[in-house]
């Protein structure tokens, strides 16, 4: 039985890690679900609840239905934007995805969030935290 030395072992560890592509499926196709079948909006975050379509008021997230207040009820919606649809997102997207109309709210709420980006005023787009 032939044995690896120390020095080959760091080469195929360095070799392997320098090689390995995480697994990102395509979610949607995977489970042959339309981008249309996607439920938008921010759920509200009460079990009992979880209605979809709260509403921005004043920096807060409220639910029509209960009435339960959150400002952080957006963050489930974002990140299942990353892992459903596409990993990255820009304003006019995050607008349709959580329907806002307020561009400044939407810039808010992405400039909040800490996302890495790239460009600058209308080129803006937010990427996936890693």
């Amino acid at each position: 039985m032939e044995k690896i030395s120390q020095k080959e072992l760091k080469k195929i560890t360095r070799l392997l890690l320098a090689n390995h592509v995480p697994e990102d499926p395509d979610i949607l196709a995977y489970f042959e679900i339309s981008l249309e079948d996607i439920q938008t909006g921010v759920q509200c975050p009460k079990s009992d609840c979880e209605f979809f379509g709260m509403e921005y008021r004043y920096g807060t997230w409220c639910c029509p239905k209960c009435g339960t207040r959150s400002k952080d009820a957006h963050i489930p919606a974002i990140q299942d934007y990353f892992l459903l649809i596409k990993p990255s997102i820009t304003n006019s997207e995050l607008r349709n995805f959580l329907h806002i109309d307020s561009i400044k709210v939407a810039n808010k709420i992405l400039i909040s969030m800490n996302l890495p980006y790239t460009g600058k005023n209308k080129g803006r787009v937010y990427y996936k935290p890693k």
